[in-house]
């Protein structure tokens, strides 16, 4: 008998109720019973289901192989850590009883005519395909044999410990990440929101009520002038977002379509071009208000650069390499810019695939992370140790800075 049979056998024969009434209960029947009741049915099953593992015969009465037993009783104690408190710990629950009585719960609601045998071996079959059949190999297969069932009931109950602080951290992991993005996109949005001069820059009040850029530097004269002709328009129109009240307001407060201000002071030289590898390189010298280029976005001093690969008919564009301030494609260059910098990690790359530029509304999108696709270095869709854009994409280096 082969290991998938046994498995069938024991789990679908074996985790069978001691009396016929009780393994037809269905998770809909238990859900009325009390907890104590529902426990009870719970731990009928594993007394069953490893007293019948440890037999040295099957339920038709023929011997089992030396490998039959030696699986069926690794199952049984397996199943023995799942549901058996621990005796350092009596008084909290099993994991596999918590789990059970949570899947009760949950399959009276969706699948009431699923049957407590059927919840059992959804959760008792992939544990053991976890812990034992596909965790361990052939040599260590058979030293396991040469433990004592309490000893390997020791070794599934640290297992399962372990298994279960991994999903917990993990839990925390994801929790503290998911906090850390709601930040990041405040902090992303009160950027997207300050005044924004004709080359670029976000103006922010400091505690002293200067007006300064990003990199600290003070404005004055006639850059302060502009900024608080912005700032004056922008209020008076309602309009939040800093670039769209440059667009709106340049008449107003007498910019020049072909004018601004002067550049911004930059904290750091141009980084590196893209790798030879990449096709279709960027423009080598974009404007200074242009927020994406072949040396990043103009920013303060940074902490890595990511990898941003744009479909060659969107870089080829001659509004992608010079757009005009106030633009479409000015306003979806920093949206793409301001989404990047707020949740680009080390080794990644930004995909902006085809036709994403065409679908992209300045007055209804709000975030550039719809235009954006965020690829993992573990996707297999790029070599991690030589990123490079695929086929048919230009590749840019955009400065992090976190």
């Amino acid at each position: 008998m082969n290991l998938q049979v046994l498995r069938l056998v024991a789990l679908l024969g074996l985790l069978a109720f001691g009396a016929a009434l009780a393994n037809s209960q269905t998770v809909a029947e238990l859900a009325k019973q009390s907890e104590s009741q529902q426990r009870q049915a719970i731990m009928g099953s594993v007394d069953n289901a490893i007293k019948n593992l440890m037999s040295k015969t099957d339920r038709g009465g023929k011997p089992k192989s030396a490998q039959e037993i030696e699986e069926s009783r690794a199952m049984a104690n397996m199943i023995q850590a799942l549901f058996t408190p621990d005796t350092k710990h009596p008084d909290e629950e099993s994991p596999g009883a918590k789990t059970i009585l949570l899947r009760i719960k949950k399959g009276a609601a969706e699948n009431p005519n699923q049957t407590l045998a059927d919840e059992m071996t959804g959760l008792v079959d992939p544990a053991f395909d976890h812990f034992y059949t596909s965790f361990l190999n052939a040599d260590s297969k058979a030293i396991w044999a040469t433990k004592s069932d309490a000893d390997q009931v020791k070794l599934f109950r640290l297992s399962i410990e372990l298994d279960q602080e991994k999903r917990r951290n993990q839990q925390i992991i994801k929790a503290l990440e998911d906090e850390d993005t709601k930040v990041v996109k405040k902090i992303a949005e009160m950027d997207e929101n300050t005044v924004v001069l004709p080359d670029g820059r976000s103006i922010f009040q400091d505690k002293d009520g200067d007006l300064v850029d990003s990199n600290g530097t003070k404005l004055q004269g006639k850059e302060r002038e502009l900024a608080e002709r912005l700032d004056d328009c922008k209020a008076r129109r309602g309009i939040k977002n800093g670039r769209e009240a440059l667009a709106a307001c340049r008449d107003e407060v007498g910019i020049p379509s072909d004018s601004s201000t002067s550049p911004a002071p930059s904290a750091t030289p141009a980084a590196t071009p893209p790798p030879p590898t990449a096709p279709s390189p960027p423009p080598a010298s974009p404007p200074a208000d242009d927020p994406i280029g072949t040396g990043g976005f103009i920013t303060p001093p940074t902490s890595f650069n990511a990898l941003l690969c744009v479909s060659a008919d969107l870089a080829n564009n001659r509004s992608w390499s010079k757009p005009e301030a106030g633009s479409k494609m000015d306003t979806f260059k920093y949206r793409v810019a301001s989404y990047i910098k707020s949740v680009a990690k080390p080794g990644w790359e930004y995909w902006i695939g085809q036709g994403q530029y065409e679908r992209f509304n300045p007055a209804t999108t709000s975030s550039g992370g719809q235009f954006v696709s965020a690829v993992s270095p573990d996707s297999g869709r790029f070599d991690e140790f030589d990123p490079h854009c695929p086929s048919g994409y230009a590749a840019f280096w955009v400065q992090v800075r976190h």
